[in-house]
């Protein structure tokens, strides 16, 4: 049997229920180094992870034998059991679905970069709009 390569980077992004400012400085670190584990644990590799008081941005590569629907509804189950079970921050909840999009090798260091700067970005008022797709309304919407 041969081997396979794949290289199936994403950027990921959903947001809070009613996008409620949920996100709260006192819990961040906890909720990033718990998002970090369960990619892992998955066997994925996270390239940044960084968001705003409603919404979060993941930018990760995921192997081929994992549905990028499992891994985001990991994602948000563990994440908002370890908020909600520790009674950090207000708790957690998240919307029904999220945006996926692929990127190339050669985007993902340019996509890191906008997801660390997200907190200037949105003071700014200087998103990208490509990279904020997570409702359901548009082509890039899905359930999860």
């Amino acid at each position: 049997m041969g081997h396979s390569y794949y290289e199936l980077h994403y950027h990921l992004v959903w947001a809070t229920r009613l996008r409620e400012p949920l996100i709260v400085a006192e819990i961040r670190n906890r909720l990033y180094a718990c998002i970090r584990e369960k990619c892992e644990q998955l066997g994925c590799r996270v390239h940044e992870v960084c968001g705003v008081q409603d919404h979060i941005h993941v930018a990760l590569s995921i192997p081929a034998s994992v549905p990028v629907s499992k891994v985001v509804h990991g994602i948000k189950g563990s994440s908002s059991h370890l908020v909600n079970a520790e009674g950090i921050g207000m708790g957690l909840h998240w919307q029904p679905g999220y945006g996926a999009i692929t990127i190339r090798r050669k985007d993902v260091p340019i996509v890191q970069r906008y997801i660390r700067e997200q907190e200037q970005r949105h003071a700014e008022q200087r998103v990208w709009e490509g990279l904020e797709q997570m409702g359901q309304d548009g082509p890039s919407s899905v359930q999860g």
